[in-house]
């Protein structure tokens, strides 16, 4: 299956913008959590600029509308559940049919209780952006991505590039 992923990257140039992203990208998320991935030519954008801006908020409201979509689903499915049974890790067939449609969305994990104990965060970790490697997942991991709280090179820029990539 492929769809357009972005990544933000620091450099100085645009040149080296597309060369650091494709070398972490073929370092880093291939071939988990992408099989590949296709840059664009001539599409490495100034977060700034107008262009970049709009890619990053359209990357951002699908996060959050996976993230809202996928809490529904847990919310529905947690209330079959005792405090009890989500402590003790009991597992239940009372679910199957949500189970199955997050396991559609490629949301792992959701067999046992245990997931909602330790890892309810994941929810809804869509691929849609990156800084660098990492996905971004929240407002303040982008602000934070977009301030070069994490360069150390005062000179670079914050860039920003989509990739087609197959999953």
């Amino acid at each position: 299956m492929h769809h357009i992923i972005s990544m933000i990257v620091y450099a100085k140039t645009k040149e080296e913008a597309r060369s650091k992203a494709e070398e972490i990208f073929n370092e880093n998320l291939t071939p988990s959590p992408f099989d590949y991935g296709t840059f664009f030519d001539g599409e490495i954008l100034l977060a700034t600029s107008k262009e970049g801006k709009k890619l990053i908020n359209d990357d951002m409201k699908i996060i959050k509308r996976e993230f809202m979509e996928n809490l529904k689903l847990v919310k529905k499915m947690i209330k079959n559940y005792s405090d009890e049974e989500l402590f003790e890790e009991k597992i239940l067939d009372k679910n199957v049919e949500i189970l199955n449609e997050l396991e559609e969305k490629r949301v792992t994990g959701l067999d046992t209780p245990y997931w909602f104990k330790h890892q309810c965060w994941r929810i809804g970790k869509g691929d849609w952006l990156y800084l660098e490697s990492e996905p971004i997942t929240s407002s303040d991991d982008l602000k934070r991505a977009l301030s070069k709280k994490y360069c150390n090179d005062k000179e670079a820029k914050v860039w920003v590039l989509p990739i087609d990539v197959h999953t």
